[in-house]
């Protein structure tokens, strides 16, 4: 480290100083004169081509790169308009012929080159100068063969992937922004009710009326959609054919036609079982970019102390600041905080050891406060007596960054789809049967760890351990496959065993993609389902013991549609056969049901329907086939609300209480004789609480003989009435009673109001029988 440090203005006039700035740049520099001649290379240039710049001859470009078709044309740089670098060669021209007013020509070309040198891929740039008065060109150039194979086999994974997500079981779909679809496939439809795309796309003309549960949700979407051109888990409830709802998670994307009008792209997912979320969306704001140079990389030498000692001019142009704003300032001082570590790191590594280089990427904070992702490439020239520091260049790599980053973004969006679907995937060979994708789910139904099902011979011999029903399934399996019929590339009911030894029941599809040499596998566990429906049909059975068991009707409602199902015992009671009264409605109980009972009827629907009342619970009358009315007792329940709070299906028992009613009936006609017969009795009688002494009836005969009006009596109690002339006698016929529970003929003397005289009665019964009690 020395402690001695040169001023920039005194590097920059040296001109061993700018040859070892370009020798080290790891950006090639090409200078052209006014011929297309090269007059200039730096090492980087030179080592890319394998030639140096001679200094005493005339030097085509053609020839210099050693270009395959510089034969072709005798004059000018060496290459025909049908070169793959003609785009390089004409730019040099164009610059040349422009300068030194020419802008910044840029852009990429294929270098063909004689057999015995590789083809170059290449990135330049091209800016029109003067050199000694005359007009020149000065040329970065980059090679970016490696780079444009890596993005190559991009390209490759993607298509893979969205082969992979074409087929999925996933709805995709293309619509109008008018509200007509024009394309669906299966799932859609099948998720919607429909039995085809085709006819999907028939029956639906305006998707926001006969698709969407609140059309105006449907405006927000194509709003959105304009707005932000992509929509990402945009959840929305929609309707099926049938009108039942479910809950669909879009993604989709706004495609502009040249007329204007829009198209929209997308899939969906039936995410019916979750809960509403807000869908948080992404802004993205692009950066204002400030490149017009003739080199596109800021140049910089920082010392061991990591203090900036050198920046090139272009920097304002760049990234806006002078360079006597920066010099004298830490490296980091520009570097987004979040990345300060991880870039004082990288420069550390560097100062290890002397010429090693390294790359890094960081966000660099533009002077007007913004920032750019920079691409940032170092060597370590600390013990050149010339640099003594770290010699880098670092461009602006923000559109890159963010194009790498939304490439990325989609591969792992999908990835992430297929590795949380609900039903199991796998991808394999068509041809030798290995499995080059297997999701989670696949892994989890199976029961089985994805190393150990890698191709289709483990996976036979592990999911089917039983060698004969293994050997069924794999007859029936490949038969259904060289059929070529997708309907036989479905399989229900399959048993597999799970390496644990458990057994469950799945559905297996196959989707064959012969082009690709795919085959996509899919799986769901209906364990729990069948296990649902074994249980269901248990319940069902002793449900319907228990109904014959106790001889009711049964009945169900749709309440929207008016539909009615109802059992043989509902009929009976009314004298008919069910086949006798089908078809059958809401409007059959209408019509066999007493006009007089129907408004009752309603008004308890009503009270049930708004939760007042937990069933719904009614006695009415109806039409026998003989003519007379049978009572009924209707009794339900609610058992389905739609998504708006309305009642959808209702269920309950319809039960014969004729001979209760006629009991009833003739229990108050036993009632009302008997109070007949107690008012017109000839004998004083009276009602009263035993422990109490409080009346509860008396007769006419016991008023006029004890001189209090009914209503002065009722209620209150005979020591309150004060009608004894021994108090004790009350307590006395009490104790008779616990005794011997009734007696007579006792002889008692009562009080009688206003007249104020004594008289003596028996009491009789009046105590003997107490009703109450």
């Amino acid at each position: 480290m020395t402690s001695k440090h040169k001023r920039p203005g005194q590097i920059t006039d040296n001109d061993l100083f700018l040859k070892a700035i370009t020798d080290a740049s790891p950006v090639g520099m090409v200078a052209f004169d006014g011929d297309g001649n090269v007059v200039f290379a730096n090492a980087l240039a030179e080592r890319l081509f394998g030639n140096s710049v001679d200094t005493q001859g005339v030097q085509r470009w053609g020839d210099w790169i050693a270009c395959a078709h510089r034969h072709a044309d005798p004059g000018g740089c060496g290459h025909t308009e049908n070169c793959p670098a003609s785009p390089l060669s004409r730019a040099i021209r164009n610059a040349v012929a422009q300068a030194p007013d020419a802008a910044v020509i840029e852009g990429d070309a294929l270098l063909d080159r004689e057999a015995e040198q590789p083809s170059l891929r290449v990135r330049f740039k091209v800016n029109g100068t003067l050199i000694n008065g005359k007009n020149a060109a000065v040329m970065t150039i980059e090679d970016i063969t490696d780079r444009k194979k890596a993005a190559d086999m991009a390209l490759q994974s993607d298509k893979r992937y969205r082969d992979i997500f074409d087929n999925a079981p996933i709805g995709i779909f293309q619509t109008t922004s008018e509200g007509r679809f024009l394309s669906v496939n299966p799932e859609y439809a099948r998720i919607a009710g429909y039995s085809s795309p085709s006819e999907m796309i028939e029956q639906i003309t305006d998707i926001a009326a006969q698709l969407y549960v609140r059309p105006e949700e449907r405006i927000r979407y194509k709003e959105l959609l304009k707005r932000k051109r992509r929509l990402i888990n945009f959840e929305i409830e929609l309707k099926r054919r049938d009108g039942s709802t479910f809950w669909a998670s879009f993604n989709t994307k706004a495609l502009q036609n040249p007329d204007g009008t829009f198209v929209y792209d997308g899939f969906l997912v039936d995410i019916s079982d979750r809960v509403r979320a807000e869908q948080a969306l992404r802004n993205s704001e692009s950066l204002q970019r400030k490149m017009v140079a003739n080199i596109g990389d800021v140049i910089v030498i920082i010392d061991q102390e990591g203090i900036n000692r050198y920046k090139s001019p272009n920097i304002e142009r760049l990234f806006g600041w002078r360079p006597e704003e920066v010099l004298g300032r830490d490296a980091l001082d520009n570097v987004h905080p979040e990345d300060k570590q991880f870039a004082q790191q990288f420069l550390d590594s560097l100062v290890v050891v002397p010429n090693a280089t390294g790359s890094a990427q960081c966000r660099y904070r533009c002077k007007d406060g913004s920032y750019k992702w920079i691409e940032f490439t170092g060597i370590n020239l600390l013990h050149d007596p010339v640099i003594q520091g770290i010699l880098g260049n670092y461009h602006d790599i923000t559109d890159r960054k963010q194009a790498d980053d939304e490439l990325r973004k989609q591969n792992d969006f999908i990835q992430a789809i297929l590795d949380n679907l609900p039903i199991g995937l796998a991808v394999n060979s068509i041809e030798n049967g290995t499995a080059t994708y297997i999701n989670d789910a696949f892994e989890q139904i199976y029961g089985w760890p994805k190393e150990e099902l890698k191709d289709i011979e483990s996976f036979f011999e592990k999911i089917y351990p039983d060698p004969k029903y293994r050997a069924e399934i794999r007859t029936r399996v490949f038969n259904d496959m060289a059929s070529g019929d997708p309907e036989r590339m479905q399989w229900e009911n399959v048993r597999v065993t799970a390496k644990d030894g458990t057994d469950r029941i799945v559905i297996a599809k196959n989707i064959p993609l012969v082009e690709q040499n795919v085959m996509i596998s899919t799986v769901q566990d209906i364990t729990r389902q069948k296990l649902a429906e074994q249980a269901l049909g248990k319940e069902r059975e002793r449900l319907a013991y228990i109904i014959e068991g106790t001889n009711v009707g049964t009945w169900e409602w749709n309440l929207q549609t008016g539909e009615t199902v109802f059992n043989e015992r509902w009929a009976q009671i009314i004298g008919y056969t069910l086949e006798e009264l089908s078809p059958v409605s809401i409007e059959t109980w209408i019509r066999f049901s007493h006009p007089e009972d129907l408004q009752q009827s309603e008004a308890l629907l009503a009270k049930h329907f708004s939760g007042e009342r937990e069933y719904y619970e009614c006695e009415c009358r109806m039409r026998h086939r003989d003519g007379s009315w049978v009572w009924v007792l209707d009794r339900g329940k609610v058992s389905q609300w739609n998504t708006d709070g309305q009642p959808l299906m209702m269920s309950g028992t319809h039960q014969n209480i004729t001979n209760r009613k006629r009991a009833e009936a003739a229990l108050r006609e036993s009632e009302e004789r008997f109070q007949k017969a107690f008012i017109a009795s000839p004998a004083p009688l009276v009602i009263a609480e035993i422990d109490t002494g409080r009346f509860i009836d008396v007769n006419d005969r016991w008023v006029r003989m004890i001189g209090y009006d009914r209503q002065e009596q009722i209620g209150r109690t005979s020591t309150e009435l004060g009608i004894w002339m021994n108090p004790d006698d009350r307590d006395l016929f009490v104790r008779k009673l616990d005794v011997y529970g009734r007696f007579k003929n006792e002889p008692v003397e009562f009080r009688i109001p206003m007249r104020m005289q004594i008289c003596k009665s028996p009491c009789k019964e009046k105590v003997s029988q107490n009703l109450t009690r």
